[in-house]
C-alpha cells in the first residue's frame, strides 16, 4: 500500500503496555520498517477498507430480493440488475466477478418468498 500524502494523514497519541510495545518494536526491527509504519501495516491488515460487498451491500440485496420477489424475468429484476450494472461499472472485472458470485450463492441459499 502506498504511503497516504501529509494532507491525508492524521496524528493519534495512545497509552500501550510496555511489553506490547517492546514486541511491536521488535517486529518491525525485523521487518525493516519503523515502528509507526508496522502499526499502520498491522491495523491495515486488521481493518481492510470496505469490501465492493459491503459498499453495494444495498443493491445486491436488492437484485436477490427482486429476483426472490418477482422471479428472474420481471421488469423489478431487470430495473435493479441495470441499476446494479452502472454502479459496477466503475468496479474492477474480477471483483465484479466475485459480486456476482455472491448473488447467485445468496440466491441458492434463499428459497423463494412467496406472495
Amino acid at each position: 500500500m502506498s504511503k497516504p500524502s501529509a494532507s491525508e494523514q492524521v496524528q493519534v497519541n495512545f497509552r500501550m503496555p510496555a511489553d506490547l510495545k517492546a514486541r511491536i518494536e521488535e517486529r518491525a526491527k525485523a521487518k525493516r520498517r519503523s515502528t509507526t509504519a508496522e502499526i499502520v501495516a498491522t491495523l491495515e491488515e486488521k481493518y481492510p477498507p470496505p469490501s465492493p460487498y459491503h459498499l453495494l451491500r444495498e443493491e445486491i440485496y436488492s437484485v436477490i430480493e427482486a429476483i426472490q420477489k418477482s422471479g428472474p424475468g420481471s421488469q423489478e429484476v431487470s430495473d435493479s440488475i441495470e441499476h446494479l450494472s452502472a454502479v459496477l461499472s466503475s468496479v474492477p472485472e474480477d471483483e465484479a466477478n466475485a459480486i456476482a458470485f455472491f448473488i447467485a450463492s445468496e440466491l441458492l441459499k434463499r428459497p423463494p418468498t412467496a406472495d
